[in-house]
């Protein structure tokens, strides 16, 4: 275990010999990258602020499906599958995207709030995206 000390009221971890700062806004942990849940939240803030929803996305029997069913104003549904900063969707998880999307459904990853608001305006425009999925069929990478 990392020893945690305090110094000036701000928390601080000893790790190998070095004294290491909280990042401002970092929620007491070292560093200042954003962690999946925080992207989560940030999702469920952009959709209420639209007059929608996001809610979580559980399906008993079936592994992989996207974390949250984004529902906005006019019957706009979406699925996105939510992923701490530059991690990709497991093989299960990009192959039910793929299924989603051949059923006619807007469906992707995020990993940043760019993401997040990408397809939130795709979403809410109706105006299709390049998903950001990467490894499957028809499927091409955002810059």
């Amino acid at each position: 275990m990392i020893p945690l000390i305090y110094i000036n009221n701000m928390r601080v971890r000893i790790r190998e010999g070095c004294i290491r700062e909280r990042a401002p806004g970092s929620k007491g942990r070292i560093g200042g990258e954003m962690r999946e849940k925080e992207i989560e939240g940030y999702l469920v803030d952009r959709a209420v602020a639209m007059g929608g929803m996001a809610l979580k996305f559980v399906s008993p029997g079936c592994t992989g499906v996207p974390d949250r069913l984004v529902v906005l104003p006019g019957g706009r549904i979406g699925f996105l599958e939510l992923k701490a900063p530059g991690k990709k969707p497991r093989r299960e998880q990009a192959y039910r995207i793929a299924r989603l999307r051949a059923l006619g459904c807007l469906a992707d990853s995020a990993d940043s709030r760019e993401d997040v608001d990408l397809f939130l305006a795709s979403l809410s425009s109706g105006i299709p995206v390049p998903a950001r999925t990467r490894g499957l069929p028809g499927t091409e990478e955002r810059p």
